[in-house]
């Protein structure tokens, strides 16, 4: 069986519910995964976040929507999981955008004498 087969016989019986074949699936995929999720993963995401915490995310999105992927052909299912990588990576760095910006977080200002002047 070549790669291509195997895996359009995985997705079949992933999306019947074989929870095995899923596993098998993500196991293949995983050097690829990873290694897109390193591309684009900038230093200051690296130093807040796991890249396994994010492919752990995608793993579990992938299991929740098996049965609504469609094969169609040689590397569809792989560009399936990109998406799904690209839309975690986005909203963590909306996460991380939101948390740098979090009025919380603002530090007031102090009351000011009439001659004090503040530099931006």
């Amino acid at each position: 069986m070549t790669d291509s087969n195997e895996t359009q016989v995985l997705i079949t019986s992933a999306r019947g519910g074989d929870e095995e074949a899923v596993r098998r699936l993500l196991v293949m995929y995983h050097p690829r995964l990873k290694g897109r999720l390193l591309r684009q993963m900038d230093p200051v995401m690296r130093s807040k976040i796991e890249p396994e915490d994010i492919l752990q995310q995608v793993y579990l999105e992938t299991f929740r929507a098996i049965g609504q992927f469609q094969y169609q052909g040689k590397d569809s299912f792989l560009r399936w999981m990109y998406a799904i990588l690209d839309r975690k990576l986005i909203d963590e760095h909306r996460a991380m955008r939101a948390e740098r910006r979090d009025v919380r977080r603002e530090v007031k200002a102090g009351p000011s004498g009439g001659q004090q002047t503040t530099f931006v």
